[in-house]
């Protein structure tokens, strides 16, 4: 009996004793210290070495062949346009002269005997004596009276110069030839003479 006393009261012990047991406290963590970190040095680089350059053999120039030059052709002169000949102009003369008339004191005969000297008069298609007088004293400013027209055309007087009896007045030569004919009706070519002249006696003066 005393036996199972006291094994309950050692089993109370026991319980006391595990009730009073403060609880172990709670170990705060260490920490570690951080390790500074460890700067390695910067190896210095090593040079290279620097190679030796190598000197290129230089090569020769190849002389390339001068080509001959090609001879450019000679063009072919291009002849120039012949000019058509220009036709000459076909030329007549013509004078006037009254130095008979001035000798006899015809009223209004100039005193040199010349009415109108020797002038060339180009010749016109058709031309007769009495076209190219006409024209000639017109463009001189030569007063001439005629009568009749055409071919039956006859000079009175050349800037008042008129007959003054039957066998006086005005005829026209052509070449040193006086025809008979109406100066209205003869027919000139290049190069003939007209030349009129006052006559005092029918022409036997002239």
């Amino acid at each position: 009996m005393a036996a199972a006393v006291a094994e309950d009261t050692q089993a109370q012990a026991q319980v006391k004793a595990t009730q009073t047991v403060s609880p172990s406290p709670t170990p705060k963590p260490t920490l570690a210290p951080t390790p500074e970190p460890t700067v390695s040095p910067t190896p210095e680089p090593t040079p290279e070495p620097t190679p030796e350059p190598t000197a290129k053999p230089t090569p020769k120039p190849t002389a390339k062949p001068t080509p001959e030059p090609t001879p450019e052709p000679i063009p072919e002169p291009t002849p120039e346009p012949t000019p058509e000949p220009t036709p000459a102009q076909a030329i007549v003369t013509i004078s006037i002269d009254c130095r008979n008339a001035t000798a006899a004191g015809v009223a209004g005969a100039p005193e040199g005997g010349w009415i109108m000297g020797k002038k060339e008069v180009v010749l016109q298609a058709g031309d007769t004596v009495w076209s190219v007088t006409s024209r000639i004293c017109k463009e001189r400013g030569v007063a001439v009276n005629k009568r009749g027209s055409g071919g039956s055309v006859f000079v009175i007087s050349f800037r008042g110069v008129a007959p003054v009896s039957a066998s006086s007045g005005w005829m026209y030569g052509v070449n040193g030839s006086y025809p008979s004919t109406s100066c209205g009706s003869y027919t000139l070519k290049s190069g003939d003479k007209i030349r009129w002249k006052y006559t005092m006696d029918g022409g036997n003066d002239i």
